[in-house]
């Protein structure tokens, strides 16, 4: 009579999994072992029986390597700078290992860690959240923003996650424009003088035309025709921007010749 066997559940190294016991005396076993990477081992603890009589235990081993090498961190995500409201900035992280990867780019909400989502914070809009690149535009509220990426390879078995990077968003200047005519309404040909502040750079315009840019928060005209419309684009000492129109003073855009 032939000698068949029973096998333990194996114990493991280096991560393999798939293994089962086989109470059931017969010849052979068979069965499937899987590790994320890397090389591991099964360890089986096998009772040979033939008919009446068990022999003694032994031990049989199996290796198992997979091709996959595991996910790490190439290249960390550095910090990075934006305005508000109308700045961007990207983060980019770089990945070795087996490839494919697959990429999540998270957010840090003040308490836990989470996919980036857009509106939060306030105005947000995300692009490539799901890629080693992530973009971010739109941020209504200056303040500084955590970032990091979730990455994995080899079908999910394995995964890293990076280092968090800040982003720092830029309050925009508050600009301010006044006349020195109180009603806005003057003769052709009168000097007139547009005053503003909230910043450090001035450009003026008329029509949309820059006539005057730098330093200077005062500009002076005598040339101005029926119609035409005076704003300013005012920058902060950070680099931000912003146009005063209607909505920073009523005298904005109405500056009228007679």
């Amino acid at each position: 009579m032939g000698t068949t066997y029973t096998w333990t559940a194996p114990t493991y190294t280096g991560g393999v999994t798939g293994g089962s016991a086989q109470a059931v005396p017969q010849i052979n076993i068979s069965g499937t072992l899987t590790i994320p990477s890397g090389s591991g081992t099964a360890t089986y603890i096998v009772k040979p029986t033939s008919g009446i009589c068990v022999g003694a235990t032994f031990t049989v081993t199996v290796t198992v390597t997979s091709l996959c090498v595991q996910v790490t961190i190439g290249t960390q995500p550095g910090d990075n700078i934006m305005c508000a409201t109308s700045g961007n900035a990207s983060f980019t992280v770089v990945a070795g290992g087996a490839a494919p990867f697959t990429y999540q780019w998270q957010y840090h909400n003040g308490n836990t860690w989470a996919a980036v989502i857009n509106g939060t914070p306030s105005g947000a809009l995300y692009t490539n959240a799901t890629t080693s690149t992530l973009s971010v535009t739109g941020i209504t509220t200056a303040g500084s923003f955590q970032y990091r990426c979730y990455i994995t390879n080899c079908s999910g078995g394995n995964n890293v996650i990076s280092s968090a990077a800040n982003l720092t968003v830029n309050a925009l200047p508050i600009p301010t424009l006044i006349s020195s005519d109180a009603d806005n309404v003057f003769c052709s040909g009168t000097s007139i003088t547009f005053t503003t502040g909230g910043g450090t750079g001035y450009n003026f315009r008329v029509g949309g035309i820059s006539v005057q840019n730098g330093a200077l928060a005062t500009y002076t005209t005598s040339t101005l025709t029926n119609g035409q419309v005076v704003d300013v684009i005012v920058t902060n000492a950070v680099g931000c921007t912003a146009m005063c129109r209607d909505q920073c003073n009523i005298h904005c855009r109405r500056w009228n010749g007679l």
